[in-house]
């Protein structure tokens, strides 16, 4: 599998798992009857871009790959949705995260 397609598989079961944390956040309050289908819909989705990037790619790079890209979406979502604001320090953390993506998606790294 290509670079390119298992970071668009990882990217994907990372927002998922991004959406799925921010249905719980905004709809926290509402009624079970919404919140679990949404919650169980998005999450397997998640679920089945993992297992396609999954069976082609080593196991930690992609659940390392999936977390990075995890928390940056979140961390956008955060900043530009939420209005939250960060610390240059915290800002230096996302940074490093994104070299961490880069350097992972450069790396070859085929299940054996």
């Amino acid at each position: 599998m290509s670079q390119m397609i298992t970071l668009m598989l990882a990217s994907g079961a990372a927002f998922f798992y991004m959406a799925a944390s921010w249905i719980m956040k905004a709809w926290g309050g509402s009624t079970y009857l919404v919140l679990i289908p949404a919650v169980i819909l998005t999450l397997s989705a998640a679920a089945w871009f993992e297992i396609e990037v999954l069976r082609t790619t080593r196991l930690g790079h992609v659940i390392i790959l999936i977390l990075a890209i995890e928390f940056l979406m979140t961390f956008l979502v955060a900043v530009w949705f939420l209005g939250e604001q960060y610390t240059m320090r915290e800002l230096a953390g996302a940074a490093i995260v994104l070299v961490g993506i880069a350097m992972l998606c450069m790396t070859p790294h085929h299940a054996g």
